[in-house]
């Protein structure tokens, strides 16, 4: 009898989607990191990078690879809430990551050193061993001209013997006002015609649009022409409108057909996406 042999990448598979069921989208991680410079200093970036909810990067609302806009509403905006002039961003420090965006950055085994703001002290890896990633935290922002911005260091120094040693990193969260609609949201209007013959009462309940991820599900409602899926490379689940076998690598923004799988980088497959049971 030949028994089937499972290849370090399909373990690997498989830890992730174990992973995502056990913690939730929000704490893993495979690509779209903010590396927090630009070119210069690629070659040290992996040792402290930011990992921004709803963010992809490379991608539009990064520049310089350290600055991060989100428009108030939109799906990187965490506090539910669309045109309160305010985003809430969701942020996690992470650590000694094999970035696919940086092929020249060889991260170390472990950090001596890592400094961080304090607005991101509660998100910094518990142990500077090894690949890891802190928990995620709100980080308020109001999106006017004076106070829509935030700044965040991020310092951390490699081992003796590591070259180079040092990541020196200021990253930069913008909340940008909306300026189109928001989409509609959870109401519920009522309306009371009193006649002749009594009262009549009518409610008229609104549709929601946005998708959460519960009990291993990423379900909600979509415009037509979308809808809800979990994406694990950035850590997001959000309505799309591109199924995840037509979805960019690595970063797999695409929507599966099963509320209950999420869209990942398949190495088994030339590297392409392919949905996966969470």
């Amino acid at each position: 009898m030949h028994r089937k042999q499972t290849t370090p990448a399909r373990l690997g598979l498989v830890a992730a989607v174990a992973l995502i069921a056990a913690t939730g989208l929000g704490s893993w991680v495979l690509a779209g990191l903010i590396p927090g410079s630009g070119t210069r200093q690629a070659q040290s970036d992996c040792l402290v990078e930011l990992n921004v909810e709803g963010i992809d990067s490379p991608g539009s609302n990064v520049s310089g690879g350290r600055v991060v806009s989100c428009t108030d509403g939109d799906p990187c905006d965490t506090d539910g809430v669309c045109g309160n002039n305010s985003c809430t961003l969701r942020v996690a420090v992470c650590i000694n990551q094999q970035d696919p965006n940086l092929p020249t950055c060889h991260p170390p085994t472990r950090l001596q050193k890592l400094h961080v703001n304090s607005r991101l002290a509660d998100a910094r890896p518990s142990s500077f061993e090894g690949s890891a990633c802190g928990t995620f935290v709100d980080v308020p922002i109001a999106s006017n001209k004076k106070r829509g911005m935030v700044r965040l260091s991020a310092n951390a120094t490699a081992p003796k013997g590591t070259n180079p040693r040092r990541d020196r990193d200021t990253f930069v969260l913008k909340c940008l006002a909306r300026t189109t609609p928001c989409a509609p949201s959870n109401t519920a209007t009522t309306t009371t015609t009193v006649g002749t013959g009594g009262s009549t009462t009518t409610t008229v309940q609104g549709i929601s649009m946005g998708c959460s991820f519960h009990d291993g599900r990423c379900t909600g409602s979509c415009a037509p022409g979308s809808r809800c899926g979990a994406a694990v490379g950035t850590g997001s689940c959000e309505c799309r409108n591109v199924s995840c076998g037509d979805a960019d690598a690595p970063r797999c923004n695409g929507a599966c057909a099963s509320a209950s799988q999420a869209c990942v980088l398949d190495p088994l497959n030339n590297f392409s996406c392919h949905c996966v049971n969470i």
